[in-house]
């Protein structure tokens, strides 16, 4: 039986890209698949919601997902990113 590790960081890069940078390369350390999430607030709450100011930074921008996936693949790793939309699934 295979066990793959997947380090899933999510949103916790915190809108830091030099944070998700590092925690890419760190999970590549000791997981098979580094996974973020791709997201916009204005999909997923209205814009008079608490939740979407919160979350807006939060947002990944495309330019950091290109260069995660390539420090991924650069070390051997899969690349694994949840898209939150149509739009993301795209990306």
């Amino acid at each position: 039986m295979n066990i793959e590790l997947i380090a899933d960081i999510s949103s916790n890069w915190n809108g830091d890209r030099e944070r998700a940078i590092d925690l890419c390369y760190r999970a590549c350390q000791s997981a098979d698949t580094v996974k973020f999430q791709l997201f916009t607030a204005d999909t997923l709450w209205h814009s008079n919601q608490p939740a979407h100011d919160k979350v807006k930074p939060l947002e990944l921008p495309e330019d950091l997902l290109t260069d995660l996936k390539s420090i991924c693949e650069s070390n051997g790793k899969r690349f694994l990113c949840t898209p939150f939309s149509l739009r993301a699934v795209r990306v």
